[in-house]
Parts: structure tokens; sequence; C-alpha cells
């Protein structure tokens, strides 16, 4: 699994300020995603900073807030599923409604049929997971990959040898 490394106060605060509002305890939440409470506990402290995007993922889920939410790369709770029609801010569905405009009744038929099409292949269809990877000097790069694409990543990365054995 990918873990993702940031500061676990600043993700347990966005998970613990969610429970509040829906009120939910982080006992109730861990047992709802079969997550140990030692992680919230660990994340509280301080002493853990990473966890799986696996678990990330399903808190999110549980919680009904996107990913990014947690992590604290936006201040908009909303689940990407949970936004409807098309987004004036996303220029890829503005660039696909404009081009679907353009087209007759034939060519409209088509796009959908296209589009049912590509929507029936996973690769295109499940969510996505931001993995971070360490730079030189001190900076990160961001990919956003399919869940299964970021555990085989994570397989590669458990099967390299530890720095700390050379």
């Amino acid at each position: 699994m990918i873990k993702y490394v940031w500061g676990g106060v600043v993700l347990f605060k966005r998970i613990k300020k969610i429970c509040d509002q829906k009120n939910i305890s982080i006992s109730v939440l861990a047992k709802s995603t079969n997550i140990s409470p030692s992680l919230f506990t660990e994340l509280k402290s301080g002493r853990t900073k990473t966890i799986s995007s696996k678990k990330l993922n399903s808190i999110a889920a549980f919680l009904c807030v996107s990913v990014d939410y947690l992590m604290g790369n936006t201040d908009d709770p909303t689940p990407p599923s949970a936004k409807k029609g098309p987004s004036e801010d996303d220029p890829k569905e503005r660039e696909l409604l404009t081009a679907f405009r353009r087209l007759n009744e034939f060519g409209k038929n088509k796009a959908i049929e296209n589009i049912e099409d590509i929507s029936a292949i996973n690769k295109y269809t499940e969510p996505l997971v931001l993995i971070r990877s360490a730079a030189r000097g001190g900076d990160y790069q961001e990919k956003w990959v399919t869940q299964a694409e970021a555990d085989r990543i994570q397989e590669k990365i458990n099967q390299l040898p530890d720095a700390d054995n050379f």
C-alpha cells in the first residue's frame, strides 16, 4: 500500500472536525472502517505521519469527504462523486461539453456510445489515488494513479533493500 507522508496531526484534526460535525466518535469511525483505533491515537499525537491510501480512502468514503480535504490540499470537503453536472472550474468538462454541442444528432449519439464504452473499462472509472515521491532538494513529485497501480508501485518499493542495510 502506498504511504502518504504529511503531518499526521493535520490529518487527525480534519478527521476529528468532520466526525464532530457528523456526531461520530473516532471509535465508531475506527470500527466502521475496520481501522485500528491506535492509528488515530498515533496520528493525533504526531507519532505517525503516514497512512495507507486504502485506509485514507476508507475514512474519506465513510465520512463522505474528499481525500484532498483530509490531506489539507483543499478546504472543500465535497467528494468528487458528489459534484454534479459540468463544472465551470473544470477545463476538461468545459472542453468536452463545447465539443459535444458542435455535433449533430448522429455525432452526439456516437459520442455517447463511445463514452459508455469507455465507462465500462475499470481503468477509466476507478477512483484515482495521489501518490507522492521524494525528489532531490526536499521537493516531492505527485502523480495520480489507480489504486491497482498504486499497489503495484508499493509492492516494488517493498522489494527494494532498506537504505539502513547499506
